[in-house]
């Protein structure tokens, strides 16, 4: 699907459709990179985490390099789920008066510049930048009426920070921390908006019934979301979910 006609559906499905609303993923499709994955690469380069309940292994004479690890380990292992659980409960004893702080941190210390750097030996993604396509996107859909939901599998603390900074107007969803006297614990209010679980917090949180009359993203976690959309579009960063939305007809952005 072209461009042109990704718009001329927005257009015609929007007068037709009762209280549309479409649903964004954030890291990676709003801005270029993971502003979770910054926040935690961060907090492992300055030493910065506060909670031992968190630590895979206690005795850990490094805690911050065992936790960046942990995190990795899990990813490579292909435990997206459990990485991400495990991501969020490192903000623990944080509180949410500092978060901001943090956030803006993190935003000035990675820079606009798209590479990699190294922390620990491990290459990792370096940069956080808006994309021009998916701010147009939204801009567009706000302009027929359409609400946007931002539907992140990032702690939404952060990511409400990181969407104040870019100028992404839009509702959040995203992973919750319980929160005792203003200071977050790591405990995770459930569902998780990861993967299947982003379905069922837009059935919890939007709509029960309604279906998005666009969802956005960029990788296969976000391809449960993707399906439960009328359209589909899907930022191109040429992997598996590029592929399927090339032989499927949906729109690259």
């Amino acid at each position: 699907m072209t461009l042109g006609t990704l718009y001329e559906q927005i257009d015609q499905s929007a007068k037709t459709t009762k209280d549309p609303f479409a649903v964004f993923d954030f890291d990676n499709t709003c801005i270029a990179n993971d502003i979770a994955e910054a926040t935690l690469n961060y907090m492992a380069r300055h030493d910065l985490f506060r909670n031992a309940s968190v630590l895979p292994n206690a005795e850990s004479k490094e805690p911050a390099k065992n936790i960046f690890d942990h995190y990795y380990g899990l990813l490579e292992n292909n435990d997206v789920l459990g990485a991400y659980e495990f991501g969020a409960k490192t903000l623990g004893g944080f509180k949410i008066s500092e978060i901001g702080a943090l956030v803006a941190a993190v935003i000035k210390e990675e820079g606009e510049a798209i590479g990699k750097t190294e922390l620990y030996g491990k290459k990792i993604a370096k940069g956080l930048a808006a994309r021009p396509a998916v701010a147009k996107l939204i801009g567009h859909l706000q302009k027929q009426g359409v609400k946007i939901w931002v539907v992140s599998a990032s702690p939404r603390l952060l990511v409400a920070e990181a969407m104040k900074h870019f100028g992404v107007s839009a509702e959040l969803i995203g992973i919750r921390h319980k929160i005792i006297d203003g200071v977050i614990v790591p405990e995770l209010e459930y569902p998780l908006s990861v993967m299947g679980g982003k379905v069922d917090c837009i059935k919890l949180f939007i709509d029960p019934t309604a279906r998005p009359l666009i969802g956005v993203g960029d990788s296969g976690n976000d391809l449960p979301m993707l399906e439960y959309s009328s359209i589909k579009a899907v930022v191109d960063r040429q992997n598996s979910l590029s592929e399927k939305a090339k032989a499927s007809g949906w729109a690259l952005l």
